[in-house]
């Protein structure tokens, strides 16, 4: 029998999981837009991380080494800019050969869960244990198909999953897409929520074979509601705390219409506002979210270059964003720093072998390398990847300007 998940009001809390030994200043949210982060390697910063709260930025312009990051990784403050030693960074390995990761996600205890394209399987590691290991196995009870986006809502030992259906996955078929939730400790499912029927005009059936959309990723509010793109249709979908079923938070217009385009999402909890992704030709958006949590108009923000099929989206501290994008050199990561309806694009790094979604620990970015090229495009690209699939840590260190 399938448990209620009860939501307790989150903190306004943490990006990024923070430990002590820090020297930190404060500014203030007005003086957030003024502010530019870049980023680069940092050994002692993945023992110290951006975080904010609704009265100030706290950012990072120092720190004292600790037991806990170990001797001889002090960092020095030099005006605004925060210098410490590089080191090569971590990475988790996932060894079944047809398992395409795509959706990653990490709890407050450092565990990571990574979800399987083509097996529907989620797995777990560590950042320390170097290999991902089976968690949850799909089966009749979860009816997991594709388990793409993923979130954990540590509040409620809740982890999230969509499941969906491109018709290309070694499930296809056997369940409707759905938004899963399962018990952190344990993996079992506590409940399954049917993906709506969109209210607009319908795809075509040879398009869909009758699955009413394409789950894609997920992200949550501080009040513990939950929010989900649909890649085949210009909406953002919302699971109400406390409530059994999904509904559409937004269609609008400013979406592309056809199947295939909203991808990553997360939210600005400073200004709440919910930012998403769609992936070809590649833009990005904001919504604000209202008192009353409906949506406000869809906004299409300028970017200093374009996004190259962008895909994982993930909020690093007020304004500043951290994308995946699976277009530029076959894949890398860039940095957002939005402002006045604009925002600027900084190159982290390219050249991996497709990514997919990141998720945000240690002051470090985590990017799934998938090689979902043989896994999308197997007649162009052949069907089988060459293991290991990658869960790759880019060190990230921010400076102020």
């Amino acid at each position: 029998m399938m448990s209620t998940i009860t939501s307790p009001s989150r903190s306004q809390g943490q990006y990024f999981h923070v430990r002590s030994g820090m020297v930190l200043t404060n500014v203030a949210l007005s003086e957030a837009p003024s502010l530019k982060y870049t980023w680069r390697d940092s050994n002692a910063q993945r023992c110290a991380m951006n975080m904010f709260d609704r009265r100030s930025l706290v950012l990072l312009l120092g720190i004292i080494a600790t037991s806990a990051c170990g001797e001889g990784n002090a960092a020095t403050n030099t005006g605004s800019t925060m210098a410490a030693q590089s080191v090569s960074a971590r990475a988790i390995q996932i060894t079944p050969p047809r398992f395409f990761p795509e959706g990653v996600a990490v709890d407050k205890q450092g565990n990571f869960y990574v979800g399987s394209m083509e097996l529907g399987a989620i797995y777990r590691a560590t950042a320390s244990s170097g290999q991902a290991a089976p968690f949850i196995e799909p089966d009749d009870e979860n009816q997991l198909v594709s388990a793409l986006g993923l979130y954990v809502d540590d509040a409620t030992n809740t982890l999230y999953a969509c499941s969906s259906d491109a018709g290309n996955a070694a499930r296809s078929g056997k369940a409707p897409a759905a938004i899963k939730a399962f018990d952190l400790a344990t993996g079992k499912l506590r409940k399954s929520y049917a993906w709506p029927k969109f209210t607009g005009q319908l795809l075509p059936e040879d398009a869909t074979k009758g699955v009413t959309g394409f789950c894609n990723d997920l992200t949550m509010d501080a009040n513990g509601n939950l929010y989900a793109t649909d890649s085949w249709y210009p909406r953002i979908i919302k699971l109400r705390a406390g409530s059994d079923v999904l509904e559409e938070w937004t269609v609008s217009e400013v979406f592309p219409q056809d199947q295939w385009h909203l991808n990553g999402l997360d939210i600005d909890r400073a200004s709440n506002t919910l930012y998403a992704v769609e992936n070809h030709p590649g833009a990005l958006y904001a919504i604000a979210i209202t008192a009353d949590g409906s949506a406000a108009t869809v906004e299409k923000l300028a970017t200093s270059r374009p996004l190259l099929a962008p895909d994982g989206l993930k909020v690093a501290a007020p304004g500043v964003l951290v994308v995946a994008e699976g277009g530029n050199q076959g894949g890398g990561v860039s940095t957002l720093h939005v402002h006045d309806k604009q925002a600027e694009v900084t190159e982290v790094n390219k050249g991996l072998d497709q990514v997919a979604t990141l998720a945000l620990f240690q002051a470090s970015a985590w990017v799934v390398e998938n090689q979902a090229d043989h896994f999308w495009s197997p007649k162009e690209n052949g069907r089988d990847a060459k293991p290991p699939f990658r869960i790759i840590e880019l060190p990230l260190r921010a400076t102020a300007e």
